[in-house]
């Protein structure tokens, strides 16, 4: 028994472990592609190391060393996937905007969104069908949050959201850095063909100002 016990700690290297932390840190915090690489890299040491262990003959608790060394890294980049006040996304969303009226028709909401550019903090697309272009939104005060504003919006109609990054900028930690603004859309009218007409922001703008 303590010629076990003496042969696993022989075996736990805490430099397989170091690595697992230090590697599983980059892959966290380093964007696109840079995060695939040090997991590549990560990968090829913790495999070369459990190879090189088995040759000398601790082939015995090889699979433990390694098990732990991946449960370090997994744990690393799940601790960072949750940690969401760090998330551009949820930074957006707890931005406060103050609407112009408590309640709006989809129609009416589209045109602001893409015309009144010191309202909202980040670019909004609306892509629904022109027969839900009447659809009445209401929200509870003038001032709320970006999320409390989509909230209203999705519990009250189909449409939902997301948020359009360039997948260059994206890590673990921080997520995608929005870019491209935010998408609220129909998701029937995601991809042709389409079931029904989609709304025409534009004509709909040209006909209010003329």
């Amino acid at each position: 028994m303590n010629a076990d016990i003496n042969m696993l700690r022989k075996s736990l290297s805490i430099s397989d472990f170091l690595v697992s932390a230090i590697f599983g840190t980059i892959t966290a915090v380093s964007v696109v592609p840079f995060s695939l690489i040090a997991l590549l890299v990560f990968c090829v040491t913790l495999f070369g190391a459990a190879r090189a262990r088995v040759r000398s003959g601790r082939a015995r608790f090889a699979t433990v060393n390694f098990v732990v060394s991946i449960m370090l890294f997994g744990g690393i980049l799940a601790t960072a996937a949750g940690y969401r006040p760090s998330k551009i996304e949820e930074q957006f969303l707890r931005r406060e905007i103050n609407l112009p009226v408590t309640q709006m028709t989809l129609a009416d909401l589209s045109d602001a969104a893409a015309y009144d550019r010191q309202t909202f903090p980040i670019t909004i697309s609306f892509s629904f069908a022109d027969a839900d272009k009447e659809k009445l939104i209401k929200w509870h005060r003038h001032d709320v949050t970006l999320g409390e504003f989509l909230d209203g919006i999705e519990s009250q109609s189909v449409l939902r959201r997301r948020f359009i990054h360039c997948a260059n900028g994206y890590t673990i930690l921080h997520g995608g850095n929005c870019s491209f603004g935010l998408y609220v859309r129909d998701p029937e009218l995601v991809s042709p063909p389409f079931p029904r007409t989609r709304f025409d922001v534009e004509a709909y703008a040209a006909i209010r100002n003329r």
